[in-house]
């Protein structure tokens, strides 16, 4: 994930899924229309985030949405700091254990903005509330409405006006089966699970989704197949501002 502050620093979780899980900022290289082409120097750590997984995700005012599994929580990480202001149970919501993927939905739709999430390896898609508390959120009444298969993890919203989907779509790397998905979405921005096609067939492991806002490259990762691996896909278009 592209920080808020520097459009070439980019947010990485390292440690995934164990309880020295971190988030890690690098630097990037970029090319011809600005895609992002090498890593410079180091990463640097950002904080301490246990179990950190499938997704980061940002609001406007910098706060970082993030999965914990498999302990079934989502943290909110303010900027600056070193820990989690708050971690929710999400237990305690109903959510089956346990989360891996997060996002917001985008604009256009009936809920711009409304949060959703995903859990491994069931694929339950939860809608979740989320209340302003100070500088964070409150999240409560997680309700499902849908089921999606093949171990799902990271997922996006396809960027409105990209070349292939004429319609929406969300996409989601399912890590299980070693395939990527797209599915047709509707008005709320929920998947339906009957439309599902193949974006990648076969691939090593997949996990993470995130569509860069300076080019909309669609990037994702491999987690657990050995040397750990960022992938990124061009031709899409950039994704719209990120919510409040």
């Amino acid at each position: 994930m592209i920080s808020h502050e520097n459009p070439n620093l980019l947010l990485v979780a390292g440690d995934s899924e164990t309880a020295t899980g971190k988030v890690w900022a690098i630097e990037v290289v970029r090319g011809n229309c600005d895609h992002i082409v090498n890593f410079k120097g180091v990463a640097q750590l950002v904080a301490d985030t246990p179990y950190v997984d499938a997704n980061l995700a940002l609001v406007e005012s910098g706060l970082m949405f993030y999965t914990a599994w498999p302990i079934n929580q989502i943290g909110q990480l303010l900027p600056g700091q070193m820990v989690p202001a708050v971690t929710t149970d999400m237990a305690g919501l109903g959510v089956e254990n346990s989360v891996s993927g997060l996002g917001f939905v985008p604009p256009g739709f009936l809920d711009p903005g409304g949060m959703r999430t995903i859990t491994w390896p069931g694929g339950k898609w939860y809608h979740l509330d989320r209340t302003a508390n100070g500088d964070t959120y409150t999240l409560a009444n997680a309700q499902q409405t849908a089921t999606l298969p093949f171990g799902p993890g990271g997922f996006a919203y396809v960027p409105k006006g990209s070349p292939g989907f004429e319609v929406d779509h969300l996409i989601v790397s399912e890590w299980s089966a070693g395939t990527v998905g797209v599915y047709r979405v509707d008005d709320l921005g929920d998947p339906l699970p009957e439309s599902r096609k193949d974006f990648y067939l076969d691939f090593p492991s997949p996990w993470g989704a995130y569509f860069e806002p300076l080019t909309g490259d669609f990037m994702f990762l491999t987690w657990g197949a050995g040397q750990d691996r960022i992938y990124i896909v061009q031709g899409f278009e950039p994704p719209p501002p990120i919510p409040q």
